[in-house]
């Protein structure tokens, strides 16, 4: 039976290998749907206990569209060996996400969204049998698979990955649109060839989704620098580092010979201090007396870790700074930091993003002052009013203003008001659409645990603002051949959290 290229897989699953650690990779070597699943059990128990939980379903169509992918490929190759390294990034994400809301919610979005794209594969399991040259359109999902999977581990695998989550989510954002493009072409592919596939038309039709791809890839890395460099330009002129690499050409101009100072690649401490893996303090220290050649040392030092970061060698950042005496902005720990700063935001796009949140500083000001004024607008007494605006409760910043509205919401009122405002906030915020206020009341009037439904004891004789205040925005839209009716919604994605 002619089937994938098992070279084809292999190719891929040793690219994706080269992008993360050797252990990782022996971590996602023996992980199974099993563990997934285990792990999903697990994270849903505990939302569960702290009152958090999230629309898991969502993962569903991914999960149900790789497992059929396994025993397609099984029927060509030994499947277990590349599925593992599907299902062990699954779990991998998902644990460290978990604790994380925003983070988990946009990672069950996206494999929504990779699942739909996806067809059934059993069903075009004859299909491949009668068609051979079908056969490849597998290896380019296994393919895109790991390609999705390895831009996402980028996202989580940073150090204080919380912190720069929603810089680094845009760049994968930015990975992920031609990635979930290329899974809908595939698609398409299978659906309009699957009855008169022929070698020349599936690798036309490969090669436009390779050329696609591509062409958005090209583009996005184009957007992602010019965007990049006009943030660098106006960090620069704000930090005012001293100048840095003057004196790097220069001490590298002293030395004489090209060789001069290599016998340090060969010293033990610091072979131990470059590897990429290396584990302790991080440090290596170098002293001499003045004049010993400690500058000449170091600029050798650092073209050599410049070069390897250029060919790809080396992901890490490289950044240094030559102390000068009697030069005022080079003599000082504020102009070495200054000057490191610039280099690594130079260098870490995501940084620079991180400066440049989503939200303006003129949407963000009219947010705060919009849920401020609503939350001191629902005082009811003047009392209220005057310890609201007191000195030390006033809110600073929009995490507080949320805080004195939650505050209000699920402490200063009765215990019914607090139980439907759990109630109401939690299908808004696990909606994967905007909720009608009439969907929300039936919701209320609706008791699972009976089975039974009692519209006129049961439906909510208050407003959704008078319930969730400023946490909600209520919409009058609308809504298809209904007619004008609310819609509710979260009243910033910043108020998830």
């Amino acid at each position: 039976m002619s089937g994938p290229n098992p070279d084809a897989f292999n190719r891929a699953l040793q690219k994706f290998k080269q992008s993360i650690s050797p252990d990782l990779a022996r971590n996602f070597s023996s992980c199974t749907l099993a563990d997934v699943r285990d792990a999903c059990r697990d994270i849903q128990q505990q939302h569960g206990k702290e009152r958090k939980l999230r629309n898991m379903r969502r993962l569903d169509a991914f999960v149900e569209a790789m497992e059929q992918f396994g025993k397609v490929i099984d029927m060509f190759v030994n499947a277990s060996e590349f599925v593992c390294f599907v299902w062990g990034p699954v779990k991998f994400i998902l644990n460290i996400a978990r604790t994380y809301l925003d983070s988990f919610d946009k990672l069950l979005d996206v494999y929504a969204q990779v699942g739909e794209a996806i067809p059934g594969l059993l069903r075009y399991q004859a299909t491949f049998e009668a068609h051979p040259p079908l056969v490849t359109v597998l290896e380019d999902y296994y393919s895109d698979i790991l390609e999705f999977h390895q831009a996402a581990l980028t996202v989580f695998r940073r150090p204080k990955w919380k912190d720069m989550f929603h810089s680094t989510w845009k760049t994968f954002d930015s990975k992920f649109k031609p990635i979930i493009q290329s899974l809908k072409r595939r698609r398409e592919l299978l659906e309009s060839e699957k009855d008169s596939a022929t070698l020349y038309h599936v690798h036309q039709l490969r090669q436009d989704v390779s050329d696609l791809r591509t062409e958005q890839n090209q583009q996005s890395t184009r957007d992602i620098l010019e965007k990049h460099k006009s943030r660098m330009s106006f960090i620069r002129k704000k930090l005012k580092a001293p100048e840095y690499q003057v004196d790097q050409e220069t001490a590298t101009e002293n030395r004489h010979g090209h060789s001069s100072g290599d016998w340090i690649f060969a010293n033990s401490s610091f072979e131990a201090w470059s590897k990429p893996d290396a584990t302790g303090h991080g440090v290596v220290y170098v002293n001499g007396i003045p004049g010993a050649g400690k500058t000449i040392l170091m600029s050798t030092v650092i073209e050599r870790l410049l070069d390897e970061r250029t060919s790809g060698a080396r992901k890490h950042c490289v950044a240094y700074f030559y102390f000068k005496n009697e030069v005022s902005d080079k003599e000082t720990h504020n102009g070495l930091l200054r000057a490191m700063l610039n280099q690594l935001i130079d260098q870490d796009p995501d940084i620079s993003d991180r400066l440049f949140p989503d939200m303006s500083p003129t949407e963000s000001m009219f947010l705060f002052a919009r849920v401020v004024l609503e939350n001191l607008l629902g005082q009811t007494k003047l009392s209220g009013l005057k310890q609201e605006i007191e000195p030390g409760i006033f809110p600073q910043g929009i995490e507080k203003a949320y805080e004195r509205v939650a505050v209000r919401v699920f402490e200063k009122s009765s215990s019914s008001e607090r139980d439907d405002a759990t109630k109401v906030l939690s299908w808004i915020i696990c909606a994967r659409r905007p909720l009608r206020w009439r969907e929300i009341q039936s919701f209320s009037c609706i008791d699972p645990v009976n089975g039974n439904v009692d519209y006129e004891e049961r439906k909510l004789r208050v407003t959704c603002k008078d319930l969730c205040s400023s946490l909600v925005d209520v919409h009058h839209a609308s809504v298809g051949s209904t007619g004008p009716e609310d819609v509710i919604k979260i009243v910033h994605e910043t108020a998830r959290g």
